[in-house]
């Protein structure tokens, strides 16, 4: 919701954007074992009914449950970086390329953070993002 409310206010107040996931943060776990997530998955299994909102009921109460899967598919694809792709995030990124060290202790490297600069340039030029 946040990716979309943010792209419509960018839309509406043609201001040129673009957005990309750092990291996924599994809990309990060290970064290094943090996992990418695909976005489209992840929702899919938030949505139990298959429509837009979905009733049940829970101890005796009602419970609505949204479909967030259209309005993923409404976030454009290529402003935001590798969307539904592989490799998607800053962190597979940087596993990837593998700059020595990719982290420093909690945080990502400087020398990752400079390499990730550099792809974020490349891929703005390759899109004409500007």
């Amino acid at each position: 919701m946040n990716v979309l409310q943010l792209q419509n206010f960018f839309k509406a107040h043609n201001i040129k954007w673009m957005m990309f996931n750092a990291f996924y943060q599994t809990p309990g776990k060290n970064p290094i074992n943090w996992e990418d997530l695909n976005v489209r998955e992840e929702l899919q299994k938030l949505n139990l009914h298959g429509t837009p909102y979905s009733i049940s009921n829970h101890k005796g109460r009602h419970v609505y449950q949204y479909d967030y899967v259209p309005m993923w598919d409404t976030v454009d694809r290529i402003r935001f970086y590798k969307k539904d792709q592989p490799n998607n995030t800053f962190k597979s990124f940087m596993e990837k390329k593998n700059p020595i060290p990719v982290y420093y202790g909690w945080h990502p490297s400087p020398e990752s953070h400079t390499v990730w600069a550099e792809e974020l340039v490349r891929y703005i030029n390759q899109y004409k993002l500007l």
